[in-house]
């Protein structure tokens, strides 16, 4: 076949025309050299022509019939599962097979001019946008039917908006604020470029499970300086958090009024949108919400958006939230630099550009920056600089106030480090977990002693950390150093404070460690004066806390490191009766939490150092101890869905049985 007319390509880029026609000028598209860029030109150029009438049959038929399944090839990538689908596009998941790598895939879906144009122009712009959290395109081009598509790198995680519904409590949902920061600095890059995005929401935004954040779906985007979209008639037939193309373009939930009401906007509606992203953060749902599309357009477009909370919310994050998401598109800060900055100066402790700061608001600010090197008479000093008549009781009511808020962001890294060790340390990813706890660590201890008991406690319980840390790394030498610093510390919150419980079991635990790190390097002497400091002080927690169960698996995991210090001395009887007290209390412990994973683990290892070390004495008690624990492991489907360690804990308590059952009588 020739190629086809200027005006047989544009009525195929049009949508229209029969099915057999349209299926021989894409046979030649697919091989010829020319037509294809004559295509996508004409995508670009042409936007006044109509949308092609579905309603003829066979046109209705190929626009059903179209479509893409796993397996398919794209030139060299091999479409491997559907993982989501917008209003113009539907991506998948692929693998480069020259490459031999995993990438996203965006396909349009639907015909005609306007959808082809649109699509083309949000592969440009986001191929424009380099930034760390903008999801960048790799590779564009045309499917043998002309359609466009475009590869991007694969980006994994959740939405935002799961995340938030996932967490009920505001220091949960607090925890997320970085990532919106992360989303505020990629738009504003966007802005700085000239594009706007125009369908901002959480939605559209994917955090990683170590905190790196992406902006998604530039579908809606536009030039700041280019000309409004044509568009059809106004889609609203859906829900209010789903993203509508026609006259009133983006997701009606997180539009600014402006937006609603078809106007043209600019950066300052992307700056409301983020506003609405923070609102939604805080509060833990969208600004406004009502069911229907419809009913939550006549709202934005009718009501001012609601007032944040007057409690529970530093005053001038409330103040930044409320200038982005001013109901006059004048009032709002001129782009997302601008916010940018101002969340940066709140994240930072500087004072907002946006907020007034009444006068105790600037001593607080003031005392939290200077508080290390400040006595209690300058506190006088600089109270009757800032404002003439503030009295000590202010003073003291807004240093309790700094020191609360001082006390959250303890927590909130501690938490961090916390979660971060109990995913990472598991897999071994030791040199990602690291550098962030050494971080921590030096924050911890800033300042000069004393130190208030909770940095003291975070300090000790980032040793511990940099300890497992040091230990799953291979330094021994290291680990013992950490843990030797965390049982000084915990030492130190007991003495000041004797009857705390929880200090105490601090102690222990901390000895706990550093026995069996010296178990390990074969130091017994050291390792069984450890243990037995340990069983002392964890033994008086379990008196005091029968029921406890961290305290009885501490006690338990205590017997176990003291009768592997006496097998390790050749003390068998002091072995075999530490064993026998240890699978006692891990036995008592499994009747309390049966789907604690580190209880089974716990009755795994000491059933099976119990029965191994009863083989050679007594082998009936021995494969009855095992045979237990097995039968846990079974209940519990350990050896499927178990961690490595207590696999391996199957594996060898299955082949202590096998030798039990050989050496006991029949």
């Amino acid at each position: 076949m020739s190629c086809p007319t200027e005006d047989e390509l544009r009525l195929y880029s049009s949508g229209s025309g029969e099915a057999e026609w349209r299926a021989r000028i894409a046979t030649h598209a697919a091989t010829c050299s020319s037509c294809p860029a004559k295509l996508r030109a004409m995508a670009k150029t042409i936007v006044d022509r109509p949308e092609p009438d579905v309603t003829t049959p066979g046109l209705r038929q190929q626009t059903e019939s179209k479509g893409q399944h796993p397996g398919d090839k794209l030139g060299r990538y091999v479409l491997r599962k559907r993982i989501g689908a917008g209003g113009m596009g539907v991506v998948w998941s692929a693998h480069d097979e020259d490459l031999d790598r995993d990438v996203a895939i965006k396909i349009l879906r639907g015909v005609g001019a306007e959808l082809w144009g649109r699509f083309e122009r949000e592969a440009h712009f986001t191929a424009r946008l380099q930034h760390p959290a903008i999801v960048g395109v790799l590779e564009a081009g045309h499917l043998p039917t002309g359609e466009p598509f475009y590869v991007m790198r694969l980006v994994t995680g959740d939405s935002l908006d799961k995340l938030i519904e996932g967490r009920p409590g505001i220091a949960e949902r607090m925890a997320l604020l970085p990532s919106v920061i992360a989303v505020v600095n990629a738009v504003a890059f966007a802005h700085r470029a000239g594009i706007i995005h125009r369908d901002l929401k959480p939605e559209n935004v994917l955090v990683g499970e170590f905190g790196e954040t992406v902006v998604i779906d530039w579908g809606l985007a536009k030039a700041i300086s280019g000309p409004e979209d044509t568009v059809t008639a106004t889609d609203v037939s859906r829900a209010a958090n789903v993203t509508a193309v026609g006259s009133v373009m983006g997701t009606p939930a997180f539009m600014p009024r402006e937006q609603a009401l078809g106007e043209p906007v600019d950066t300052r509606a992307d700056v409301y949108s983020l506003g609405a992203m923070l609102f939604h953060l805080l509060v833990g749902q969208p600004p406004y919400t009502g069911g229907s599309a419809v009913k939550v357009l006549n709202a934005v477009i009718s009501t001012p958006p609601p007032p944040l909370p007057s409690t529970g919310l530093p005053p001038d994050l409330r103040t930044i939230v409320s200038k982005a998401m001013a109901w006059k598109a004048v009032d709002r800060y001129a782009d997302a630099g601008e916010l940018a900055d101002d969340l940066r100066r709140f994240q930072t402790g500087q004072l907002v550009a946006s907020h007034r700061y009444s006068a105790r608001e600037h001593l607080g600010r003031w005392l939290d920056r200077h508080r290390a090197s400040i006595t209690v008479g300058a506190f006088a000093a600089v109270g009757l600089a800032v404002v003439a008549g503030v009295s000590v009781q202010r003073i003291k009511l807004q240093r309790s106030i700094a020191q609360q808020r001082r006390a959250e962001a303890d927590q909130l890294l501690e938490r961090t480090v916390l979660d971060m060790k109990a995913k990472l340390l598991p897999l071994g990813q030791v040199e990602l977990l690291e550098p962030v706890t050494r971080n921590a660590l030096t924050y911890f201890e800033q300042g000069e002693p004393p130190f208030s008991d909770g940095r003291l406690h975070r300090q000790e319980v980032m040793h511990a950390t940099l300890g497992s840390i040091l230990q799953a790394r291979g330094d021994a030498a290291g680990a013992l150093n950490e843990y030797r610093v965390a049982a000084d510390r915990a030492r130190e919150l007991s003495g000041r404070e004797p009857q705390n419980l929880a200090w105490q079991f601090n102690v222990g635990t901390r000895q706990l460690q550093l026995g069996e790190t010296l178990l390990a390097q074969r130091d017994l002497p050291g390792a069984s004066r450890e243990l037995a400091s340990g069983l002392a002080t964890a033994a008086h927690v379990l008196s005091e806390l029968p029921d406890d169960v961290d305290a009885k698996l501490a006690v338990t995991a205590i017997h176990e490191n003291l009768a592997d210090v006496a097998m390790a001395t050749q003390h068998q009887a002091d072995a075999l009766s530490e064993y026998t007290v240890a699978s006692t209390l891990a036995d008592e412990a499994l009747a309390a939490a049966a789907g604690n994973a580190d209880v089974q683990h716990r009755v795994l290892s000491t059933h099976l150092k119990l029965g191994t070390a009863l083989l050679d004495s007594d082998p009936a008690a021995a494969a009855s101890r095992l045979h237990a624990a097995l039968d846990l492991a079974e209940r519990n489907h350990l050896a499927e869905s178990g961690t490595a360690e207590q696999k391996q804990l199957i594996e060898a308590l299955r082949a202590r049985l096998a030798t039990a059952n050989e050496r006991a009588p029949h």
